[in-house]
């Protein structure tokens, strides 16, 4: 039992961490290129459940300076680049 608590706490806190460095950038650079975003909290929701499910695949993307800015790239590209079109 303590395992399982102890992977639900790096779970979380790997979401939360990755929220601030991987999600955060790619919608302030959003708001800088155009408009406003109306659905930055849905956005934010979405993007802390999927992180936390999928922890151990993100985390090194958070820790790892150049994974961060490629899966920062392609996740701007992946969000907005075909609502452009």
């Amino acid at each position: 039992m303590d395992i399982f608590l102890l992977y639900c706490l790096f779970a979380v806190t790997t979401g939360l961490v990755s929220l601030y460095e991987i999600l955060a950038p790619v919608l302030r650079k959003r708001n800088v290129e155009s408009e406003k975003n109306n659905a930055k909290l849905k956005y934010y929701i979405v993007a802390l459940f999927v992180h936390t499910l999928f922890a151990p695949l993100v985390f090194l993307s958070c820790i790892i300076p150049e994974w961060r800015l490629r899966f920062q790239e392609a996740l701007y590209k992946g969000l907005f680049l075909e609502q452009d079109v």
